[in-house]
């Protein structure tokens, strides 16, 4: 199964008081967006990350990504600061991608920012993260384009299977064959 989330931010202390995450520390954070995580991912299932994965050193980096289920594909969010050679090779992500998905017969976007589409009449559909609680909506149509956040504060911080932010698009098996292709090509 495909799966998505973003805006872990995982040991990031400040998004705890921010975002006011009900979480009373770091650790308790981690732990339990890890033990969230694994409820719903199996070792078999892939997760796009739509960025911010965590604010914190290589080591725990490396530690997180050990203890979660399935693969991992992480798109580049502005707090993830490091290259794909850091995130592939030296952390355990199995694909980094600088600046999202684009499926274009389908016509549905996944990056990181929905302010970074260029063109939105380009897509039906935008899967998104990185705005949070404050001045983030969970859904909204601006025109012919539905943004969808998919980060953790708005989806009971844990993935969501792909196919349920799709559900009800007319290009539902199109977008589902198209990303598949997009992944099979990246052999992870």
């Amino acid at each position: 199964m495909i799966f998505i989330t973003s805006d872990t931010h995982y040991g990031h202390s400040n998004v705890i008081k921010f975002d006011r995450r009900p979480f009373y520390s770091i650790t308790n954070m981690n732990n339990e967006l890890i033990f969230r995580w694994n409820e719903v991912v199996a070792s078999g299932d892939l997760v796009i990350h739509c960025g911010d994965f965590a604010l914190t050193g290589s080591d725990n980096k490396r530690s997180i990504v050990n203890q979660l289920n399935g693969k991992i594909i992480l798109i580049k969010g502005n707090h993830d600061r490091s290259g794909r050679i850091h995130w592939e090779e030296n952390i355990g992500i199995a694909k980094f991608i600088k600046d999202g998905i684009f499926l274009p017969k389908s016509k549905v976007a996944i990056i990181h920012n929905p302010a970074d589409i260029q063109n939105p009449d380009e897509f039906r559909i935008v899967c998104h993260g990185h705005t949070h609680t404050k001045g983030g909506v969970s859904r909204q149509k601006i025109g012919r384009t539905e943004y969808i956040n998919v980060g953790v504060d708005f989806r009971d911080f844990r993935p969501h299977p792909i196919s349920e932010f799709v559900m009800h698009y007319y290009r539902k098996r199109i977008f589902m064959k198209e990303l598949i292709g997009v992944i099979e090509s990246w052999n992870i």
